[in-house]
């Protein structure tokens, strides 16, 4: 049971900041949902993330780190919350806050502000009634984003620091599978998304009309839990493609993040992740970035 807690808590507090807020203004428009995947009715979590550009991936080129007078940086603090409508269907919920800045030697630009929010529907599809060696528990769920975070197609700032979500309303679907070993566990995590086209009014008075293209994710997980006890720690890999759209080429970034956490007791559990986006590649048309995250999950028993 203490397994799939962990699982629970990496899945939701890992995962989502990184592609909600590691790049703000250039996502895929999908976001890892709130979802409960332990044996509870309800969990309610905030994170806190800090991450910091470090260079640039062209397209069919070699990334460029960037100087160290070049300052980029993007925090947030999201609330997460989900919780069961009957045995197997439940819903969520994710509410951002991002802050973006830039500085370089003649420039510097920031802002705080609400970030892109999302529902989620969530359905377990195969419950684990009774102990499989090899049979995953499996959860599915479908994702609606609002476009409440601002874009950079619209932005009026310096370095668009204003833009701090996607800019799209985006539907997403996927599957999340989950399964342990004693003190091991794994998962598996694939996200497909479809943004509706927009037209968008520029700075300079123009219209902007955007038809973007179906974007994916798919994240592989592992975890060990000394003794089986409270401590675990994992590694999460997570590649994310942004299909291109007619104004822009595709983007391709690879997350790799170590996560520990720590089970408090049976309602409470406690997170810290690392994430780097320079490890694994290819990564194409997109910023690189490092980041760093703490989370806190408390959870209601059936």
């Amino acid at each position: 049971m203490r397994i799939f807690t962990a699982i629970s808590l990496i899945g939701v507090a890992i995962v989502a900041p990184i592609k909600v807020f590691g790049a703000a203004c250039c996502g895929g428009g999908t976001s890892f949902p709130s979802l409960i995947l332990s044996d509870d009715r309800a969990q309610l979590g905030i994170t806190g993330s800090v991450a910091k550009t470090i260079g640039d991936a062209p397209v069919a080129a070699k990334p460029v780190f960037r100087s160290s007078s070049d300052q980029e940086w993007v925090q947030s603090y999201s609330l997460d919350a989900a919780f069961l409508i009957s045995d197997r269907w439940q819903l969520g919920g994710a509410l951002p806050y991002v802050g973006r800045s830039r500085s370089t030697s003649s420039l510097k630009a920031s802002d705080w502000g609400l970030g892109d929010v999302s529902g989620t529907v969530g359905y377990e599809f195969l419950p684990e009634f009774s102990y499989s060696r090899w049979q995953p528990r499996g959860f599915s769920f479908f994702q609606l984003t609002l476009p409440t975070g601002g874009n950079v197609y619209e932005s009026q700032d310096t370095f668009a620091v204003d833009a701090k979500g996607y800019g799209f309303y985006a539907l997403s679907a996927g599957v999340f599978l989950i399964k342990s070993w004693g003190a091991w566990d794994s998962s598996f995590r694939l996200a497909i998304n479809n943004s509706l086209n927009r037209a968008f009014k520029a700075s300079d008075g123009s219209t902007i009309y955007i038809r973007p293209g179906l974007n994916g994710s798919v994240a592989f997980g592992g975890g060990y839990s000394p003794g089986g006890g409270d401590f675990r720690v994992g590694i999460n890999i997570n590649p994310v493609y942004t299909a291109p759209t007619n104004i822009a080429s595709h983007k391709l970034v690879w997350n790799t993040t170590l996560d520990l956490s720590y089970l408090i007791q049976r309602s409470w559990a406690v997170s810290a992740g690392y994430s780097d986006q320079t490890l694994l590649g290819p990564a194409e048309n997109t910023s690189l970035q490092r980041l760093f995250l703490l989370s806190l999950l408390h959870k209601w028993e059936r």
